[in-house]
């Protein structure tokens, strides 16, 4: 069981093999890793043949959870019955799917609980002595690997991570756009990509600095984050240029999302006295383009015209502008 742990740095992909391995010797209907962030803790990784309150990557608060409790007292607890007695506010939520009990297990590293391993039975005491010191040793064995991989997905994450904006880089970028191509070609899908230009930040930069156009970029960054769906992804493509990919979105939809993006950039800096405005090219797969290049190029196109007309521009409309 430890070996399938070590095999991968993502512990999310490999959990559900983990847990048909750990069904050949305890009951498991449903099992997680939760790792503690802060005041809450995180589903890294879930099995469940009985449905479940929460989905991998979703939060809720530490407080009151049997991952609070086992992480400070760095030792494992077990509830026989949710049925008959439950400890945590989460007990509820466990026992309407069926859930009846359940093995609260810490993972500590250095001393420290950074998280816990659950598994639970749809039997009530399900779990004897012995089953509950080798989950406990299982814990302690994948504890140090759980650690390592998140390290390793924190540095995947920096390496991805505009450090100014925190919108991702044009490296992601490029990779993103590629993986977009290959996933909506499959599906016989469209998708729509935005090329965001600001207007007057040199100027801006000339004459207050900088530091100042460097907060100017950290407010735009942060607007098209907050203008845009969770699917779509924002890129820092460099300097003062952004994209963003709006999957399964047709042109005329993205012409919105575009047309968004630009009024609140304009109403925001204009609450700040700030005459930077910005320009919008789009592009549209697959009728812009199939290939990567033949997308940016595109964009890139439109918003070159986007800036001569000020105004967000189609990449059809203006490429039959230039011929």
């Amino acid at each position: 069981l430890t070996t399938i742990v070590t095999s991968s740095m993502n512990i999310e992909e490999i959990f559900e093999g983990f847990a048909q391995e750990l069904k050949k010797v305890v009951d498991v209907d449903w099992g997680t890793i939760a790792l503690i962030e802060g005041a809450e803790f995180r589903f890294l990784a879930l099995s469940s043949a009985v449905g479940s309150a929460w989905r991998v990557g979703e939060r809720i608060p530490l407080s009151g959870t049997a991952t609070e409790w086992v992480a400070k007292e760095k030792r494992s607890l077990y509830e026989a019955d949710l049925a008959r007695h439950k400890r945590f506010w989460t007990g509820e939520h466990h026992l309407r799917r069926g859930v009846r009990s359940i093995v609260y297990l810490p993972l500590v590293v250095r001393g420290e609980g950074i998280g816990s391993l659950i598994v639970a039975s749809r039997r009530a005491a399900a779990y004897n002595t012995g089953q509950i010191r080798l989950l406990e040793r299982l814990a302690l064995q994948i504890a140090v690997p759980i650690e390592n991989s998140q390290l390793y997905a924190r540095a995947e994450q920096r390496a991805r991570i505009d450090e100014l904006t925190g919108l991702f880089n044009r490296r992601h970028f490029e990779e993103r756009l590629k993986e977009e191509i290959a996933r909506h070609s499959r599906y016989s899908n469209a998708f729509s990509l935005l090329m965001l230009d600001l207007d007057n930040l040199k100027t801006y930069n000339d004459i207050y600095g900088h530091p100042a156009g460097d907060e100017i970029l950290k407010q735009i960054g942060s607007i098209i984050r907050s203008s845009i769906r969770n699917a779509d992804q924002a890129f820092r493509y460099g300097g003062d240029e952004f994209t963003v990919i709006l999957p399964q979105t047709s042109g005329e939809d993205a012409y919105v999302v575009a047309e968004r993006v630009r009024e609140q950039i304009a109403s925001e800096m204009k609450a700040k006295e700030v005459a930077i405005t910005c320009s919008i090219g789009l592009a549209n797969y697959p009728s812009d383009g199939v290939m990567s290049g033949e997308l940016v190029t595109a964009t890139d196109t439109a918003l070159y015209y986007a800036k001569i007309l000020a105004k967000i521009q189609r990449a059809r409309s203006s490429l039959e502008a230039k011929r």
